[in-house]
């Protein structure tokens, strides 16, 4: 490995640190990330609910793909012992209509839980939790359940991290951590939550697991370069899609954008990879 390259990943690693240091549980990737840890999910939805739960599954940053139509990714999607579905959503801007998103992201959940020729009736409970900066209601409550007249068997849950209506001092808390997640705001409310970020921000294993995450957005992100780059060429063949795929090394792919730019078709594109 050369020198430069050795250089440059040692100050992309530093860089990383210092970005995990300064995240806070307002940030999709990271609250998937820390929530992925079944009892610290378990925790939280007990707050904001006053049930329990067990948790069976969870998906980070879940990927339901449409072929036609918009597909979406998931922050948190979850199934608990008893079949329930669980949806949690972090949403930072108001540039979007919040219950329209997520009555289309319930959408594309009931597509994937029903088989043919199965009855509605056995579509399973869905809790979605929908958490926001702001209260975009204006209804001036911290949390507002949203339980139909008629039982579908979904409920909505917001909860909004700007409104403090003083029923709960572990909500208020936990609005205070979400919003800065930092030692200072730390709670007895919700130790395993505090452990877990603990463990992302500071011990090894746990930075080593986010700057793995951050890496894998890089990777996308030239993935997707290319791809834009070599499509304007023709179409691209499911072998070099592989190629693009499997390539790890961010060096490799930052190579391969400079080198999709410079070919004159998709097949001098392949060939070319193949030799490097």
């Amino acid at each position: 490995m050369g020198k430069e390259i050795l250089l440059g990943r040692i100050e992309t690693y530093e860089n990383d640190v210092k970005k995990i240091q300064k995240l806070n549980l307002t940030s999709d990737i990271f609250i998937s990330k820390v929530l992925e840890e079944p009892s610290v999910l378990e925790e939280l939805l007990h707050l904001l609910t006053n049930q329990k739960w067990k948790i069976h599954q969870m998906r980070g940053q879940y990927c339901i793909r449409q072929l036609v139509t918009h597909s979406v990714v998931l922050d948190v999607y979850a199934e608990d012992e008893d079949g329930r579905i669980v949806h949690l959503e972090i949403q930072n801007r108001d540039d979007d209509c919040h219950p329209k998103r997520i009555r289309y992201c319930r959408s594309c959940i009931d597509t994937t839980l029903l088989e043919a020729g199965v009855k509605y009736e056995k579509l399973p409970e869905l809790i979605q939790i929908f958490v926001t900066r702001n209260d975009f209601t204006g209804i001036g409550k911290t949390i507002i359940y949203d339980k139909k007249l008629v039982d579908d068997g979904v409920t909505e849950l917001y909860f909004n991290l700007s409104v403090k209506d003083g029923k709960s001092e572990a909500l208020e808390e936990l609005q205070d951590y979400m919003l800065e997640t930092i030692p200072e705001n730390e709670s007895k409310y919700f130790p395993k939550l505090v452990a877990r970020v603990r463990f992302l921000k500071n011990e090894t294993k746990g930075v080593r697991e986010m700057c793995e995450i951050f890496d894998e957005e890089r990777r996308v992100g030239l993935r997707t370069a290319i791809y834009i780059i070599l499509e304007k060429l023709g179409e691209i063949p499911q072998s070099i899609e592989r190629t693009i795929e499997n390539q790890k090394d961010n060096v490799s792919l930052k190579n391969w954008v400079g080198l999709a730019a410079s070919v004159t078709s998709v097949e001098e594109f392949g060939k070319a990879i193949k030799l490097l």
